[in-house]
């Protein structure tokens, strides 16, 4: 319960920025408020896991679910606390914008983005993971891939070789792209027409990637999308938890009118007036551990799942 509320008063009340003072946060539906907030239990986690994830994963994944709604529905937590996980909108669209806050804004360096959890088409889809995103969709890729014969694979290549490197992570998980729906450019061009907007940024499948590409003049007028104008697609794995192997931060994604790389640029693209980073968030690991430790012991669902990557990060590398 304890850990619900705090999560409850961060976000109604705001966070702490080192340039602008205290901000607004905005907060998404994920499966996991869906399925804790739920009146009724239906003993899963609402992750729509894939054939290919082994059916431990899935049974420890709706183990920890279900704990984190006992919480939640605890007479002991915050009564506050379902409606508001119950209210929060399953994606956002958002106008970024260049200009400062007094002035209007200048639809000429504005861009709309989406925010979501899966994928367009499902709360809990896994149409923009690593391995279902086809490689050769885009123009650049970047952000990790899997281990090829113990061989840590580059991370920013150019297409031919990430084409190589995806075709080593989807052997790794088990993702035979004969039996497994993938994501290939006539997919996400829809869903980027469907939603008109220039980027859209997932997580829920946990590894981090990105990539760009560009609608040639055909597709732009067959999707509703403009001519000559790059996309993106940005999916932050996980920013509580290591996303790359030997690396112990998380990751966020941020976007920007500025057209500045930030310096802590992990990779990023410039779509239109935007610029789009994979940035790490950086976390005291030992606390960290400690802290995770304490809630999930040794043997409990969260550690068989989760411990390692959260000591040592993933088989997932980057450059």
């Amino acid at each position: 319960p304890g850990w619900w509320s705090e999560m409850n008063a961060i976000i109604r009340h705001g966070g702490r920025d080192q340039n602008r003072g205290m901000v607004r946060l905005l907060a998404t539906q994920g499966n996991v408020e869906v399925e804790a907030s739920a009146a009724t239990s239906q003993g899963g986690c609402g992750c729509g896991y894939p054939s290919y994830v082994a059916a431990g994963v899935v049974g420890r994944s709706d183990e920890i679910v279900e704990q984190l709604r006992a919480a939640a529905h605890h007479p002991s937590a915050d009564a506050s606390i379902l409606p508001w996980l119950r209210s929060l909108p399953p994606a956002l669209s958002v106008d970024v914008t260049a200009c400062a806050p007094a002035e209007p804004p200048k639809q000429s360096s504005s861009a709309r983005i989406a925010i979501l959890h899966g994928d367009p088409d499902s709360l809990s889809g896994w149409g923009l993971s690593a391995e279902a995103v086809d490689a050769d969709v885009s123009n650049t890729a970047a952000g990790g891939v899997g281990h090829a014969d113990g061989v840590a694979l580059a991370a920013r290549a150019t297409r031919a070789d990430h084409v190589v490197q995806q075709a080593a992570l989807r052997r790794q998980l088990g993702f035979d792209v004969a039996s497994h729906e993938r994501t290939g450019r006539k997919r996400l061009l829809r869903w980027f027409g469907a939603l008109g907007v220039r980027a859209i940024l997932s997580t829920h499948s946990c590894l981090a990637f990105a990539q760009d590409l560009s609608p040639t003049q055909a597709e732009a007028l067959e999707y509703g999308l403009p001519v000559g104008q790059p996309l993106a697609v940005f999916n932050n794995g996980a920013a509580g938890m290591p996303n790359f192997a030997g690396e112990t931060c998380g990751v966020m994604t941020r976007v920007s009118a500025s057209t500045d790389t930030p310096p802590d640029s992990m990779y990023g693209a410039q779509v239109g007036p935007l610029r789009i980073d994979a940035l790490p968030v950086a976390y005291d690991h030992e606390a960290w551990r400690r802290t995770f430790r304490a809630a999930w012991p040794e043997g409990s669902a969260a550690s068989i799942s989760y411990a390692r990557r959260i000591e040592r990060g993933p088989e997932y590398t980057r450059a």
